[in-house]
């Protein structure tokens, strides 16, 4: 674990201005070996994290941890975009035998030869890939689980690849063997192991994993096949013979660790998994914090603007805000307190600050019990990578929405 983390105090942050803090992106990203740590250190931080089934968390563009993320281990995570604590909503991977892509009773045959067995996967492990290779117009093995129907529901494919023979085109797409552009790109970069993701919303009963390009040759390996109801690709779900079904992460904490002076004054940075505003990237307006039903925070996923209720009282803001997948976002909310104004601001990427807006006095926060953030008892995350939270004292704001 990096140093410089207050560990939940405001001794270093000077006026009391910082009442508790937790900068989960100065965890150490999670390892098959670091489980008690990133336990204890979300301890002393006041954290208490659950999740009620194992796990997988990548760490780099071509890495994924798969051992040591048992029940209630919580994961620190890195995709590219930045680094923080990992929390997502429930998702179930319907391909079977995702690590042996081409097992029998998971997937049918396809024209090219497929090698079970072949090579590490990017979790390290031996012999979980899968190999797959054939002449120009081959196509893949493919899932013969059944489909997402074509209706309401949005699914998502996705697969970690690593080219074999550089000069071919692998790719995900609904149904074998009709190419689409979903192709991975044939780059250097690709020599080691990267996942790609694509929509996968179709009434057909098959999925595609590898596929053929009529002017080149296909020879790749395969880990991790998935394939989820959402818009975007999860962190990655095992499967043996059965679909598998990975639990919702919950962040809870003590709310007099936050609410002073029966008021909030919440600063909360986050890498979005999903978009903010013109999308349904997330399945239902996820939270920012939930006490009760009568103290909350919740974002419009269609719109981007902030429901506040405090005491029962509700505000909506007139401004929304738009973020998308792989953005930083910062949230600063005050609110309750008496006979405070609530304020509700917004940035991403450290750009230009968007006040959502100002609203009149909702009354006192309670602080007897519990609080969980980016999420309501595990339902409605906000699913992203949660890099800092910051608890300010009534009158005091951090600094970049001052």
């Amino acid at each position: 674990m990096r140093g410089g983390l207050g560990l939940g105090t405001a001794a270093s942050r000077g006026a009391l201005a910082v009442v508790w803090e937790a900068a989960l992106d100065a965890l150490s990203l999670s390892t098959s070996a670091n489980a008690a740590e990133l336990q204890a250190a979300l301890v002393a931080l006041g954290f208490l994290y659950t999740r009620p089934s194992v796990a997988t968390v990548q760490t780099s563009a071509s890495e994924v941890v798969t051992v040591g993320i048992d029940v209630d281990v919580p994961r620190v995570g890195n995709a590219g975009y930045g680094q923080g604590l990992v929390i997502e909503d429930a998702r179930t991977n319907v391909a079977y035998f995702s690590h042996a892509i081409g097992t029998a009773g998971g997937w049918n045959a396809g024209t090219a030869a497929t090698t079970t067995g072949y090579a590490a996967g990017p979790d390290g492990a031996a012999g979980t890939a899968t190999r797959i290779a054939g002449g120009a117009g081959a196509f893949g093995t493919y899932s013969n689980r059944p489909a997402p129907s074509a209706g309401a529901t949005s699914y998502v494919g996705s697969v970690w690849a690593r080219l074999v023979n550089r000069a071919i085109y692998p790719s995900i797409q609904p149904a074998s063997p009709t190419p689409t552009a979903n192709r991975f790109s044939s780059t250097p970069g690709h020599d080691l192991w990267f996942r790609s993701s694509t929509p996968v919303r179709t009434a057909s009963s098959a999925y595609c994993f590898q596929t053929h390009d009529p002017g080149a040759s296909v020879d790749a390996a395969f880990d991790f096949a998935q394939v989820e109801a959402g818009t975007w690709a999860s962190e990655a779900i095992v499967t043996v013979g059965a679909t598998a079904t990975r639990a919702a992460d919950r962040l809870a904490i003590d709310a007099s660790r936050i609410v002073r002076s029966g008021r909030v004054g919440l600063a909360l940075r986050a890498i979005l998994k999903g978009s903010i505003g013109g999308s349904n990237d997330y399945a239902a307006d996820p939270y920012l914090w939930r006490y009760d039903a009568s103290n909350y925070c919740t974002i419009n996923r269609t719109t981007g603007a902030a429901t506040v209720v405090i005491a029962g009282a509700s505000y909506t803001t007139a401004s929304g805000f738009t973020a998308a997948r792989g953005d930083v976002v910062d949230y600063w909310v005050e609110a309750g307190g008496g006979a405070l104004q609530t304020v509700v601001k917004a940035r991403k990427n450290s750009g230009a600050v968007t006040t959502l807006g100002t609203g009149a006095a909702q009354g006192t926060h309670p602080s007897a019990t519990s609080m969980d953030l980016l999420s309501n008892a595990a339902t409605a995350p906000l699913s992203a990578w949660l890099q800092l939270a910051q608890a300010y004292a009534p009158g005091r704001r951090i600094a970049w929405a001052a």
